[in-house]
C-alpha cells in the first residue's frame, strides 16, 4: 500500500523520494540536536542518509509502514519527517524528526494531527474490513 499524500493549511505530507537525500542530510540527519533522543545518530556522511532515503523508498508498499517526509507549503522546502508504524512490540507507534530550524512554529503538532487523524479513520476502516 502506498504511502497517501496528506495536507493541512500549512504542511504537505508525501511519500519520500530518492531527490529527497540533499534536503534531509542538510535539514536534520547531520544535527545533533535532532538525534539527541532517536535511535540514530547525527552524521557529517552523507552515505548514511542515501542508506536511510533507500531503505525508506523500499518500505513505500508495506501496509505496515507509513513514512512522510513534511514539506512547507510557502517556502517548499522539506522540514522534517513523520512515520507511523507497527511495532515489534505489537502495536502502532508514531515518531517524528523536524529540522531545528522549523521548531517551535507548530509544523509538529500540525502534521501529527493529521497523521493521527488519517490512521484513526483509514487503517481503522481497514482494520475492521479484515476482521
Amino acid at each position: 500500500m502506498d504511502t497517501p499524500r496528506l495536507e493541512t493549511d500549512r504542511l504537505i505530507l508525501r511519500e519520500i523520494q530518492q531527490s529527497d537525500t540533499l534536503s534531509i542530510f542538510h535539514c536534520w540527519m547531520k544535527d545533533e540536536n535532532v538525534s539527541r533522543y532517536m535511535w540514530w545518530k547525527a552524521s557529517a556522511d552523507i552515505t548514511d542518509t542515501e542508506r536511510f532515503v533507500s531503505e525508506e523508498i523500499g518500505k513505500t508498499d508495506s501496509d505496515s509502514w507509513y513514512r512522510w517526509i513534511i514539506v512547507e507549503k510557502e517556502s517548499n522546502r522539506i522540514i522534517g519527517t513523520s512515520l507511523f508504524y507497527f511495532s515489534e512490540e505489537g502495536n502502532w507507534d508514531i515518531s517524528y524528526n523536524l529540522g531545528t530550524e522549523f521548531w517551535g512554529k507548530g509544523y509538529t503538532t500540525e502534521a501529527m494531527r493529521e497523521v493521527i487523524k488519517y490512521a484513526a479513520k483509514d487503517l481503522g476502516d481497514k482494520e475492521r474490513k479484515r476482521k
